[in-house]
């Protein structure tokens, strides 16, 4: 009986040593992406954000910092139409505004090209890669 249990405590601690060893390695894979929305955006196009295209993991916490002296928003979708994928508000539809000096974040949960711009300036747009 002594010999079951070592050989079930053995197995039950390499069990958990290789989920920790997982969950370790993703937790180290998630990163910060930082993206400005540049002073003067605006008045720009495919340069109102920095950089462009971003590059993300999924799992990532992209953040987009408005560090322009106008109010923007970052919501998903391309050509002025909304697809509702991130920024906006809960009910799917408002866009989130970004005033300046704040920030506005997304998580993606699948990888893929995110095509997004400022509804409130639709001129500007980007582009989120996610891997």
């Amino acid at each position: 009986m002594n010999r079951k249990t070592t050989t079930l405590a053995a197995a039950i601690a390499a069990i958990l040593a290789t989920a920790a060893f997982a969950l370790a390695g993703q937790a180290a894979y998630a990163a910060n992406v930082n993206i400005d929305i540049v002073a003067g955006a605006s008045t720009k196009s495919n340069d109102a954000f920095s950089p462009n295209p971003g590059q993300a993991h999924v799992g990532d916490t992209v953040t987009w910092t408005n560090k322009d002296s106008a109010i923007h928003t970052v919501e998903s979708g391309s050509n002025g139409t909304p697809d509702g994928k991130f920024g906006v508000q809960p009910d799917g539809k408002t866009p989130i505004l970004i005033p300046p000096g704040k920030t506005s974040e997304f998580k993606p949960t699948a990888a893929g090209d995110y095509k997004y711009f400022c509804s409130l300036h639709p001129a500007m747009i980007g582009e989120l890669k996610v891997s």
